[in-house]
């Protein structure tokens, strides 16, 4: 097939695909994907592994540190001086000045040994400090150490030495702490606490950064700062550090920056460092502002000609479109005149066409659901309305007062009531009272019948008697309860009739003291009343069971919704309860 052939057969979306891949999308994909797989894979790679060195030697340079200050204060753990000053009392002046000063000695020299330790202090039961600071310059260890924090954490060590990172504003102190016992009765007696000079813990990691890694930081478990690098690491702030692994790496928010960790062997502490992919990219990032200079006026050249060429097709495109939204919104718009006779227009045309038959339908489609409902509303009503008994009972009704048989007069006048509510059926919805005027009557009969073995108990919320309700609602339900409940137990059967209001709804219950229902019969029952109409009438047409009950629900959906309805509860050899929902309408 030749390609002027194939290429007029093709559709308009795939004429533009087709020139938009050649002259832009394809050059430009095949060397960005190049560049960013090959390039940026290798450097990251490569700085990943960078930073996982260095931090494996920052790891031992700092736990070395921290070694030599927690032999620091094992070795005074030795010194009889500490002892001498916590246990002696004050009775005898002299000797207790002989060994503060004495005490005094001892943390000067070992202050001044180890330029790792900026202060010692020693802490009695009584909140008497003995310190020596090394630096005037700067705060008392007296003032700035967190002594209600550090002993209880001294003594969970039991004896042992325990790290702690207090942070006062910017500033943040690193201290030893641990309980001094008593060498003989080993009761507790004070505590020893160091604190870090932060001058010397960064020496540590002198000749170590690079222009990768310049962001370095000591974490503690909550991501608190136990040491950081004179530079910028606001970034933390916007970071949920999660530190899976004892070494590793994470991507930061937004995928901008790699942070990398390692966990600390001594101490439960983490060594992070991380660098942002644009520092390491920067050098790539050179090379593609060049391909970018070479590329842009190629680019333009064919994007320019390919925008004239395509603009012809896209703007007719952007009319259709917005002829197409204009219809969804519900806006009425004049047909299009796009004067082509391409496909364009010959779609323009099909599409005014196919509008106004879709408004047609639509109209049609609304007008015939409308005349469903209302049918579907008449013929259920029509199933309960036997209209030509009425003159037929009143006839018996007229014989029954002639040989004056009362008991036959009131059942069939009762029963006339009830048929004259049948033939009503332009009344859609009735008061409450007057739909318990019908239930009465009905009740009348069946009273006759059971005579002492019924009992019908009334629950009525006054304000709920005149609200609307659709009519012969409540029949079918004291019918089913007497039929299926009462009349086949040996005792009394009582029902009790329960109506009130419920914010919004309007509840009516009917519950009977009948057999009760097995457990899978009430969920059958509930899976039928929950379903839509259509399926209910599928059902209805293949079981013509429960016919009274299912006219009842689909009723109530019919004129208030499908969230309206029956529901059942019931226990076995104890009880029915039918429940109605009906929204509270006065009308």
């Amino acid at each position: 097939m030749p390609f002027k052939t194939y290429y007029q057969k093709l559709s308009i979306r795939s004429k533009l695909l087709l020139v938009f891949y050649i002259q832009v999308v394809l050059p430009m994909l095949l060397i960005g994907l190049f560049f960013y797989v090959k390039i940026n894979t290798v450097m990251e790679a490569h700085a990943i592994s960078l930073t996982m060195d260095t931090l494996k030697i920052i790891r031992m340079r700092t736990e070395d540190f921290m070694k030599n200050v927690k032999v620091v204060s094992q070795d005074m753990l030795y010194d009889q001086e500490i002892y001498d000053v916590l246990n002696s009392g004050q009775s005898d002046k002299f000797q207790y000045y002989n060994h503060v000063n004495s005490l005094k000695n001892i943390l000067r020299k070992r202050a001044l040994a180890f330029d790792s330790i900026q202060s010692i202090t020693i802490v009695t039961k009584k909140n008497q400090f003995f310190s020596y600071d090394s630096n005037s310059g700067r705060a008392n260890i007296e003032a700035i150490i967190p002594y209600a924090s550090l002993l209880p954490l001294a003594r969970e060590a039991k004896g042992g030495a325990v790290w702690f990172v207090d942070e006062d504003g910017d500033k943040r102190n690193v201290f030893l702490a641990r309980i001094i016992n008593d060498l003989y009765t080993y009761k507790e007696i004070g505590l020893m606490a160091i604190l870090i000079d932060e001058k010397e813990l960064s020496k540590t990691y002198d000749q170590m950064s690079s222009d990768i890694l310049k962001e370095l930081a000591i974490l503690t478990p909550n991501n608190n700062i136990v040491f950081s690098e004179k530079v910028d690491m606001s970034w933390m702030n916007a970071e949920n550090l999660l530190f899976a692994e004892k070494m590793g790496y994470i991507r930061g928010k937004g995928n901008d920056r790699i942070i990398s960790y390692i966990k600390m062997d001594t101490v439960d502490w983490y060594i992070i460092t991380s660098f942002s992919k644009d520092a390491l990219l920067k050098e790539f990032n050179d090379v593609s502002n060049w391909v970018i200079k070479v590329f842009i006026p190629i680019v333009l050249i064919l994007s320019a000609l390919t925008i004239f060429l395509a603009m012809d097709i896209v703007n007719p495109i952007h009319q259709l479109v917005g002829h197409i939204k204009a219809f969804r919104s519900g806006e009425v718009e004049p047909k299009l005149n796009l004067k082509r006779k391409d496909e364009l227009g010959y779609l323009a045309d099909q599409l005014d066409l196919m509008i106004y038959e879709t408004n047609h339908l639509m109209s049609t489609v609304i007008n015939e659901q409308i005349l469903r409902r209302e049918v579907q509303i008449k013929a259920l009503q029509a199933q309960i309305n036997p209209h030509f008994l009425f003159n037929t009972l009143e006839t018996i009704n007229w014989r029954a007062q002639l040989i004056n048989a009362p008991e036959i007069s009131e059942m069939v006048t009762a029963l006339s009531g009830m048929l004259e509510a049948n033939i009503s059926r332009d009344i859609k919805l009735i008061t409450l009272k007057e739909e318990l005027g019908y239930v009465k009557n009905y009740l009348v009969i069946m009273m006759r019948r059971y005579e002492d073995r019924l009992e019908i108990k009334w629950e009525l919320e006054h304000n709920a008697l005149s609200l609307k309700i659709p009519q012969l609602l409540l029949q079918p339900i004291i019918e089913n309860a007497i039929k299926h409940g009462v009349s086949e137990i040996q005792h009394k059967g009582v029902i009790l009739v329960r109506v009130f209001t419920n914010e919004n709804l309007i509840i009516v219950e009917v519950v009977d003291n009948g057999k009760g229902l097995v457990a899978s019969e009430v969920t059958r029952l509930n899976q039928r009343f929950d379903m839509s109409l259509n399926r209910v009438t599928m059902i209805q047409e293949e079981s013509r069971q429960s016919i009274g009950l299912d006219n009842v629900n689909q009723r109530i959906k019919l004129h208030f919704g499908e969230i309206y309805g029956i529901h059942v509860n019931s226990r076995l050899g104890y009880y029915t309860k039918l429940t109605l929902k009906l929204p509270n309408e006065r009308m």
